[in-house]
């Protein structure tokens, strides 16, 4: 590789010229990887206690955990422990965070949860009415 000297201006100016034998530089292409969360993190402790729930749920109700429904059951607890620390954030006051943003991504992670299919939980029971109370149904 040779290099030229400008003589045009009192500063020298190095241009590089290049060889004969050299090969033409290829530019890398950088493709966008979507990080994970960073797990020294309230949100990513919080993701990690959503996944176990979840993953205790499903096998409880007798399914399996294949490849995809472990992708999935990480794409839910990821969202609702984004959604709720962005929510903390809104409420907290910090102008960082955008309601239109915090809308869309529990959007998302209400849907990613209910597609997952959990079996209702036993909190979820309907609660007795008045008329059973008195009835003498309920102990």
């Amino acid at each position: 590789m040779g290099v030229e000297t400008h003589g045009d201006t009192g500063e020298a100016h190095v241009t590089r010229v290049p060889s004969v034998d050299a090969a033409p530089r290829r530019r890398r292409r950088w493709r966008y990887v979507p990080r994970r969360i960073d797990n020294r993190t309230r949100t990513a402790r919080r993701a990690k206690a959503l996944r176990e729930h979840f993953t205790a749920a499903l096998v409880g109700s007798g399914r399996e955990l294949t490849v995809d429904l472990t992708e999935r059951v990480m794409k839910a607890s990821e969202l609702t422990a984004l959604a709720e620390d962005m929510r903390a954030k809104m409420l907290r006051g910090e102008a960082d965070v955008c309601a239109d943003d915090l809308v869309r991504v529990t959007r998302l992670a209400d849907a990613s949860v209910r597609r997952l299919n959990l079996p209702p939980s036993a909190a979820s029971k309907p609660t007795p009415t008045l008329a059973d109370i008195i009835g003498g149904e309920v102990p």
